[in-house]
Parts: structure tokens; C-alpha cells; sequence
């Protein structure tokens, strides 16, 4: 395929595509330098079960083995679970299906399809024996 007239060499910078592919790839580069393996940017990690991808996404700019720090991990989980309450405007329900399996669990959950609400109800229940002061 040739573009612009024929010319083979023709050119065209096309800033949304290296917005979207060309940056995005350096940015995983990055991690990868790290120590992010495919598999660690797959993976969920320590007490909060936060995603590779979500913590790096999240600013988390550190050596995998990092996220498995509690203070560290407990940070992140609670910032992100923070931008999910924020994103479905304080619905702590769907932040929490969010949450577990992404935004498309709430798509689905919004549909009649809630794949994921035995965990954030099990979650809640949880919560609430907590604030009643059930558990030690």
C-alpha cells in the first residue's frame, strides 16, 4: 500500500496513534526495565490483589517484589478502591464490583449479568460484621 500520490517515500505523523501505541509501548518498556515480566503485569499481588497493570497505571513505579510490601500494597488498594468510588459516584457496590473484576463487571452487572456480586456482597457483609463490632 502506498500512500500520498504513489510516493514510497511519503510519510505521515499521525499523533493519536502514537499517542495511543508508540507511548503506550515505552511506557511498559519502563516497567519492564523494572523487572515487570508479562506475567507480573498479569498478575495480582499481596494483601490488596492489585494488578500489575492497575498499579503501574496508578503511578506505582517500582521492582515488582515492591508491591508485596503490607503498607505499600495496603496504599494501593485503598487509593484505587478510591478512584472506583469516585468513577461510580460513591456507590460502593459497584466500585467493588469494579474493583474485583473491572469496569466491565459493572457493564455487566448494570445488564442483569452481575458475574461478581457474591464478592462484593460478600465484602459488605464482612464490613458490617466489622462495624457491629462482631469481629476482634
Amino acid at each position: 500500500m502506498q500512500e500520498s500520490g504513489g510516493n514510497p517515500d511519503a510519510y505521515r505523523h499521525e499523533p493519536a496513534y502514537q499517542a495511543k501505541y508508540v507511548t503506550g509501548q515505552a511506557r511498559w518498556n519502563r516497567a519492564r526495565a523494572m523487572g515487570w515480566t508479562d506475567e507480573a503485569l498479569a498478575t495480582s499481588w499481596g494483601l490488596t490483589q492489585v494488578l500489575g497493570t492497575t498499579a503501574w497505571g496508578m503511578g506505582f513505579k517500582y521492582p515488582p517484589d515492591k508491591i508485596l510490601d503490607p503498607a505499600s500494597n495496603l496504599t494501593l488498594g485503598a487509593k484505587y478502591l478510591r478512584m472506583k468510588l469516585d468513577q461510580y459516584g460513591g456507590n460502593v457496590l459497584e466500585a467493588l464490583l469494579a474493583y474485583n473484576g473491572g469496569d466491565g463487571a459493572v457493564n455487566a452487572y448494570r445488564r442483569g449479568e452481575p458475574y461478581n456480586l457474591n464478592y462484593a456482597r460478600s465484602v459488605l457483609a464482612l464490613r458490617d460484621r466489622i462495624i457491629r463490632g462482631e469481629l476482634d
